[in-house]
This record gives C-alpha cells, sequence and structure tokens, in this order.
C-alpha cells in the first residue's frame, strides 16, 4: 500500500447530525467540486472535505508560520499538521526533541492539486543559499516514496540554477512523523479563543480540520480579504460568526 494515501470515510465531528451533500459546481472552484459531509455542530454547518488524499512532508523552520502559508496557500490543500521527524530520539518533544527537525504534513487531494506544485510552493519560500546551524529549523524534504524522491530531486536541479553556491536542504527518507503537542498545531487560530470555541471542534478534531487550516493562514494575513470571502460562502460558518474571522 501507498504510504501517502489517506482513505476518505465520512466525518462525524462532534455533531448531532450527519447528512452528505455531493456538491456538484459549474465553475472552477476547486473546493466545491469535492465531496462534502455537511456537519451540524452548534447551529453551524461546517464543509470538511471527503476525499482520499495523498501526503507531503517538509521542513522550512519553525513550523507555526508555515502551517499557515501552507494551510491557506492558493492551492487547495486538504488538512495540515505540524509534527518532528528525521531524529533518532525516541517520542520526541518539543522539550525534548533532540536531533529531530520542526515539519509540516500536508494532505492533498491529486486532483486538486499536484506534488510539484507543492514543492514549486517549497522552493518560492525556502532560503535554499542559507545552511541552518540548528537542526531543529532546517529546510528539508522529506519524501515518502521513490516517485516523490525523484520530483524532489528534479525541482531541487531547477532551483539550483538560481544560485551560484551548492543548496543545502538535503532530501530523506520519512521514517516516523512524530505530531507535535496540540498547541503548536493551527497556532495562530488558538490565539483566537473565541474564533475556536465558534467552531466546536476539539483539540484533535481541530488538527484535522480543513476549514481551521484556512483560517489559521488568513489570520497571518497570507491570503486576500478577496479570497477570504469568495471561500467563506463554502465553509458554513453563519454570518454572525464571521466577524470573528
Amino acid at each position: 500500500p501507498d504510504p501517502t494515501i489517506t482513505g476518505a470515510s465520512p466525518k462525524t465531528v462532534g455533531c448531532r447530525c450527519v447528512a452528505p451533500v455531493n456538491k456538484t459546481s459549474k465553475d472552477n472552484d476547486k473546493l466545491k467540486d469535492m465531496k462534502m459531509d455537511k456537519i451540524c455542530n452548534r447551529g453551524m454547518k461546517l464543509y470538511e472535505p471527503d476525499v482520499w488524499t495523498r501526503r507531503a512532508t517538509l521542513a522550512l523552520g519553525c513550523f507555526w508560520g508555515v502551517e499557515a502559508q501552507f494551510g491557506c496557500s492558493r492551492e487547495v490543500l486538504i488538512r495540515t499538521r505540524v509534527g518532528y521527524t528525521g531524529g533518532t530520539t525516541q517520542d520526541p518533544t518539543y522539550r525534548n526533541l533532540g536531533d529531530h527537525t520542526e515539519v509540516i504534513d500536508i494532505e492533498y487531494h491529486p486532483n486538486s492539486t499536484t506534488y510539484e506544485r507543492i514543492l514549486t510552493m517549497f522552493w518560492e519560500v525556502n532560503d535554499s543559499a542559507t545552511k541552518c546551524r540548528k537542526r531543529q529549523y532546517m529546510s528539508a524534504i522529506f519524501y515518502h516514496n521513490p516517485i516523490q524522491k525523484r520530483l524532489a530531486e528534479k525541482w531541487m536541479a531547477k532551483a539550483q540554477r538560481k544560485y551560484a553556491t551548492p543548496i543545502q536542504t538535503p532530501i530523506l527518507p520519512l521514517d516516523v512523523f512524530h505530531e507535535a503537542e496540540d498547541y503548536h498545531q493551527k497556532f495562530t487560530l488558538r490565539r483566537h479563543p473565541k474564533l475556536v470555541q465558534s467552531l466546536g471542534l476539539s483539540d484533535k478534531q481541530l488538527i484535522g480540520s480543513h476549514i481551521a487550516a484556512r483560517l489559521n493562514g488568513y489570520l497571518v494575513h497570507f491570503g486576500t480579504l478577496e479570497a477570504f470571502r469568495k471561500e467563506v460562502d463554502n465553509w458554513g460558518i453563519l454570518p454572525t460568526r464571521r466577524t470573528m474571522c
């Protein structure tokens, strides 16, 4: 089995009623093209993509800002979470990280975006020519299979043409992804407790929420107000609660 594939299943996230909804869009809105579940919670109808996904794991320094940037990217990524990988320390934590590196783990739907596009975003923000002195914050690509390795090497060769010195970004096999503590997940969103409370999601549900990933990015101003207004209509957030966003 392909370890990058995550199967889709109906979501029952802290709700009293779940009614599957099939969206068929006449425009190019990728979110509307996905099969969605309507989640009823505290008078809200939150939408969560119910599609099979692949994974991409990247290191780009402190994972707080990276998760926000990718979560609210122009590409439609399904979910994000942050964690640690690449080291030998058993059961790493933020206070006992050892030789691990902070990473973002991305779930994406290949019909909406591709691994190549995710790599393009990576190289757009990566400081490739500078070698980080601390392994915790180094940049790296952790591939899940030989195809990802080949594509990562190809995209790095393209990026190398822009630099006179060798790129300092290693391409490494992913061994074990250790999910970071809850308080690191959707870090900026969690600093808006009233907004988090209005979503009606537990800590674990917040980590796996598509809408939480998007909100986390918009709160750091990685998206535009125009894009937010266009997208929020599909989220199921009541107009009276959008002022919290």
